[in-house]
């Protein structure tokens, strides 16, 4: 009795058939058509992978930008607390206008280069009289109506 042979399937079947002008068997047509459904599976999978890549990157570096402005105007506000306190804006007045409460007394700490050396308040505001008078002259000068300028300036010549 003889063994009963076994179906080959047509996949491996040794058929010649054209493809293109060549022969070729049907096992390497299948693979060659297997080989170019898989380059196109690959290529219509490949761009938006890529794109997924790049939009995740792109997320990244917006949450970081997100987290840094977060901290910045958590800063801010801390920043304007502070100044609407009124200790605050006591002490800046103090530090850079020299401003006193009314019931204080202005005190003025001399250099140690100049500690040795008197003061004199009376001398100080005779000075600044002068000055002030020597501006003031200045000043009048300019009060004079301009026609009346021009004609000493014509006397003097």
């Amino acid at each position: 009795m003889s063994e009963p042979r076994l179906k080959q399937s047509s996949l491996f079947k040794k058929k010649k058939q054209s493809l293109g002008g060549f022969y070729v068997s049907s096992l390497s047509r299948n693979v060659f058509i297997l080989l170019l459904v898989l380059i196109g599976v690959f290529g219509t999978i490949v761009g938006p992978v890529r794109n997924n890549f790049q939009e995740r990157k792109n997320l990244e570096s917006i949450k970081k930008q997100l987290e840094l402005a977060n901290a910045d105007n958590e800063h801010w506000k801390q920043e304007a607390a502070r100044q609407s306190d009124s200790n605050f804006i006591i002490s800046y007045a103090r530090e850079h206008f020299a401003l006193i409460m009314p019931s204080e007394l202005a005190m003025h700490v001399a250099d140690p280069e100049n500690a040795g050396h008197e003061y004199d308040l009376n001398n100080y505001a005779q000075k600044e009289n002068e000055i002030l008078t020597q501006q003031q002259r200045e000043f009048e000068q300019y009060r004079v109506p301009w026609y009346e300028r021009l004609t000493k300036v014509f006397a003097d010549e």
